[in-house]
This record gives structure tokens, sequence and C-alpha cells, in this order.
């Protein structure tokens, strides 16, 4: 799914011709099983930053399609495919495998607790292959590259501290406004099973000026907020140093 879009880099701006012009998924084509690729959302991209994160987004791809909140599908590819990745990347199963937790959780609300594991996961990685997702859905909505700082949250995520019943039921509200705000909003995305993506404009006057909120699998959210850098006006800039 390419919509009639500059060549230009998303992530970059640099300037494509047909030689350096290539395509990158949105998100990678490797989240999505076989039967669900019709209509994958596409931007155009220069060779580094097209790929040049690979293991960024293999890394994420891991984190997510494990989460308990993953449906069919995700706990379909997590089978299939992702614990295959983990165990043939032995860079990826120590990190994992050190950072683990066993813990216990009512997945059925049915007072059964079940054991599974708690990851600590690795925030750089997880950011960087966001950022790059969020950055592409920007140039894909509005056709011009994001300049700005972009802040992360994972509505995955648990805390397993001392004050962890605390911490966890602060999450849970934090989740209970996220689907509230989000409700009403449009879900963009051919193969929502999978993946779909929701923005919302933020009012004026607050820090940021945009939400992203990206859901793999049918429950994994993130909520990403956009911050614009503010653009450089060289004849203010001129006007200062005359009245220096």
């Amino acid at each position: 799914m390419y919509k009639n879009l500059p060549n230009i880099c998303y992530e970059c701006g640099a300037t494509l011709d047909k030689e350096s012009l290539t395509k990158e998924h949105v998100p990678p084509k490797s989240f999505f099983p076989k039967s669900d690729r019709d209509s994958l959302i596409t931007v155009p991209a220069c060779v580094k930053h097209n790929g040049g994160k690979s293991d960024d987004d293999e890394y994420f791809f891991q984190i997510i399609c494990m989460q308990i909140q993953a449906n069919e599908k995700g706990q379909d590819i997590a089978t299939n495919k992702a614990v295959r990745g983990v165990l043939r990347n032995r860079k990826i199963t120590k990190d994992l495998a050190s950072n683990a937790t066993q813990v216990y959780i009512d997945e059925d609300r049915t007072g059964q607790l079940k054991p599974t594991f708690a990851f600590k996961f690795d925030d750089e990685k997880l950011d960087n292959s966001i950022s790059s997702i969020c950055k592409a859905l920007y140039y894909y909505e509005f056709h011009k590259v994001f300049i700005g700082d972009i802040k992360t949250y994972y509505e995955f995520q648990i805390s397993l501290d001392e004050d962890s019943i605390k911490q966890n039921q602060e999450f849970e509200k934090i989740r209970h406004l996220i689907n509230k705000n989000f409700s009403n909003i449009e879900k963009k995305g051919k193969n929502q099973d999978v993946f779909y993506y929701q923005v919302m404009e933020i009012p004026k006057g607050l820090e940021f000026s945009l939400a992203i909120r990206l859901c793999f699998y049918g429950g994994v959210g993130i909520v990403a907020l956009l911050k614009k850098e503010p653009k450089f006006k060289f004849n203010a800039f001129m006007s200062a140093l005359i009245k220096m």
C-alpha cells in the first residue's frame, strides 16, 4: 500500500532517484504471517534506513509477539517463528534468559493463576524500532519527514518491584485512560488482526502535538507521543543578530 509520496527518505529526508529508492515496510514485513501480507504499508527509504535497524526490529518482534495479550495469530507466529529466531540468535537468547522472571497471572480472570515469564526489556532497542515505525507512519499520513522528539509508553509493561501492586494498579489506570481516549479514533491498516494504528491530535498547550497508538496482534499496545521541533526561521535569526 504505497501512496503517491514524495521520493525522499522518510527518516533522513534524502532525495531518492530510481537507483537509490527502496521501500520500507511499516511495520516490517516479518511481523506479518504470510497469509496477512495484503496491502502492507510502505514508505520510500534510502538504503541506510531500510533494514539498517534489523537487529532492533527482530528484538522488538520477539518481545511483542510473545506477550500474553497477543491474539491467536500473535501466539502462532511466536510459536512458529519467534521462538526459532530466539534459539537461532544466541545473543537474544542470552539477553532474554538473563532478564526472565517467573510470574503468575490470572489470564482469564477466573481466579486461577497460570505461570508465565516476565522480561526486563531493552528500552533502547525497542525505542529505536518504535521511533522508526512512528516516523514512517507520520510520513505516510502527512507526506513530510518528522523532526522532533518521540516518547513511548508500553501498555503491556508490569512492575516486579517491592511496591509492584501499587505500581501495577497505576499501569492499569493508564491502560484504561488510553482505551478511553482512543475508543473513537479510526483504526488504520488492512490487516488489523496483526497490526493497526491510530493517530490523535493533542490539544494545543500541551507538551506534545500528536499521539500515535500502535496495536499488534489484537492487544499489544504502544503509545508514542510526538513533539515537533520548532522550525528554524532565518529571518528571525538575522533580526536578532542585527539587534544585538
